[in-house]
């Protein structure tokens, strides 16, 4: 069955050159000479062509290696450069095609595949010896995704011999691995951890990791440069172990660990914001949802404000689903002014409301401020506190260029601070979320009419809001004479087929040489006549600058997130 599969399949490769990404399918005697050509000319004395190759499927990537394989053995495609391999969603799997899957990677790929991701799709003890006879193969592998799967105990041993062999690897991810019947042996990895050389990243999320697992990972994560402990039953004893080694770390760039209130008081955030004042490595904190960090416990509030205040080299800070709201944003706030580098703050869901939209503003329009991206998704904000934010982003000093306002409570005055500032051309904004905001057609229109000539805004984000025929015709004028706009995401807005067929025809008479990204997936109207757009929109993404993205089928609930 698979050697007929061969024959009918296309194999899909991505081609990417320096910031140019050129999606295509290349056909076993067709397009792959020609990209050869392309790839030896102008591009070929300074970049190195990279080729992706991701399936649905563990049957489907079967194939796509095997003609990937034909393709280079005929030599039909320039040299190798990086070649990753990709697996989605993938939860039943016959052992068969998984061994020749097998075989054909280390037949056609052993020197060359530098990312592996197996994500969700090794559930049974055969699966797992045909994984790992694959990993002791790929000699170049750099990364490498086990994330969600079903091992059981024997497996670490199977891996440890892996990371043990292989000194390549710089990424490894393996969240989510934790069962009722399987708990990964940290002691274990995290000795191999510390026997990898190039090992910069890992993501131990989700893998029930204990106070005495943190003290084995302590010594490992000295000299990592990104280390994700979240959703592990971490508590006070783990967490001195672990910012010990935070604080003494010189590489370390990125950390994010999560608890629950049961598990920590305000003396482990205390230690924690001790150790990430003191370090002089860390860019990025992630400490989202983290339930002891609320409103309620101010010592532990302030002493994170303390750290962010002394710490002169952190750039990110993600506090989502911390209930801090008002009060506690405004200890924090007082700590970023004095924070001149501070660039991304992420309050998802912090029950923030328009008594810190003055703050935030004055962050924004201070004259040394380096904040260019801030998220308020999910917060009480409306129409005072979104006039309080525009009137800052309209000032010459303000550098905000990413805001997210996806769920807050905005009508008709706080629209007309967003429609304003976005056709004055005077703000730093260039992508702007205003997903679910179920808006009035009136706003969203008003929208569409300064978008016209905006000349600084890339990105706009309304997916979550209906949008009438109306309001659709008004953004293919957008679409058509825009010079700028490249990536407008338009998710389950309620778009009917002949609003579809506006946006496409819209999409064709472009003269823009920019390559413009619409997501319109998810509109109900796709289920009437699916295929055909489908077809469509392949076509247009093949010989258009564009790339339309139209799925049908409903979102998993991590796609809604």
């Amino acid at each position: 069955m698979i050697e007929q599969f061969n024959l009918l399949a296309t194999v899909e490769i991505q081609l990417i050159m320096q910031n140019l990404d050129v999606g295509d399918l290349l056909h076993f005697a067709g397009c792959g000479r020609f990209l050869y050509q392309a790839a030896s000319g102008a591009f070929a004395w300074k970049y190195k062509p990279n080729y992706t190759i991701t399936g649905d499927s563990m049957v489907e990537m079967d194939m796509k290696i095997r003609k990937f394989g034909h393709l280079i053995e005929s030599n039909s495609l320039a040299p190798l450069g990086h070649i990753s391999l990709a697996i989605k969603y993938q939860t039943e799997m016959n052992y068969k095609v998984l061994r020749a899957f097998c075989e054909s990677v280390i037949k056609f790929g052993s020197t060359c595949i530098k990312s592996v991701n197996l994500s969700r799709c090794i559930n049974c003890p055969d699966s797992q010896q045909a994984i790992i006879s694959i990993l002791h193969q790929l000699s170049c592998m750099n990364s490498l995704d086990l994330s969600y799967n079903k091992f059981n105990v024997k497996f670490d041993i199977l891996l440890a011999s892996v990371l043990k062999s292989n000194k390549t690897i710089t990424s490894f991810n393996f969240q989510g691995n934790y069962t009722y019947t399987y708990h990964c042996d940290v002691a274990l990895l995290s000795s191999y951890f510390q026997s990898c050389p190039n090992l910069t990243s890992i993501n131990m999320s989700m893998n029930g990791i204990t106070d005495k697992d943190a003290g084995y990972l302590a010594p490992a994560i000295g000299n990592m440069v990104d280390v994700i402990l979240k959703y592990n039953p971490i508590g006070y004893d783990g967490l001195v172990s672990l910012s010990t080694a935070i604080k003494n770390s010189s590489s370390l760039r990125t950390i994010g660990l999560l608890w629950d209130d049961f598990n920590l008081d305000c003396g482990g955030i205390s230690i924690l914001s001790d150790a990430i004042q003191h370090n002089k490595s860390l860019t990025s904190i992630d400490l989202s949802c983290n339930k002891c960090i609320n409103i309620d416990n101010k010592l532990g509030i302030n002493s994170l404000a303390n750290a962010i205040k002394y710490n002169q080299t952190i750039t990110s800070l993600n506090l989502s689903d911390c209930n801090i709201q008002d009060s506690g944003l405004a200890i924090l706030l007082g700590a970023i002014k004095s924070n001149p580098i501070m660039k991304t703050l992420i309050l998802r869901r912090c029950q923030i409301g328009n008594d810190s939209s003055k703050s935030l503003a004055d962050i924004i329009q201070q004259n040394d401020t380096s904040l260019t991206s801030l998220d308020l998704t999910g917060n009480y904000l409306d129409n005072q506190g979104v006039w309080d934010l525009f009137k800052a982003i309209h000032s010459k000093q303000s550098r905000l260029a990413i805001l997210s306002l996806d769920g807050n409570y905005i009508k008709k005055v706080g629209f007309s601070a967003i429609r304003n500032a976005i056709a004055c051309n005077t703000s730093s904004l260039t992508s702007l979320n205003l997903n679910n905001g179920i808006y009035k057609y009136a706003n969203i229109r008003s929208l569409f009419c300064a978008l016209v000539k905006n000349t600084k805004l890339t990105q706009i984000c309304l997916s979550g809001n209906e949008i009438d025929l109306v309001s659709v015709k008004m953004m293919c004028n957008v679409i058509r004479k825009n010079k700028v706009l490249c990536h407008l995401e338009l998710q389950r807005c309620w778009i009917c087929m002949d609003g579809i067929n506006l946006i496409l025809d819209a999409v064709r008479e472009r003269k823009q040489l920019k390559t413009i990204y619409i997501d319109l997936s998810y509109n109900k109207s796709l289920l009437e006549d699916t295929k055909r757009i489908e077809s469509l929109t392949s076509v247009m993404n093949k010989t258009l600058r564009c790339k339309i993205i139209v799925s049908s089928i409903h979102p998993s609930l991590n796609q809604w997130c």
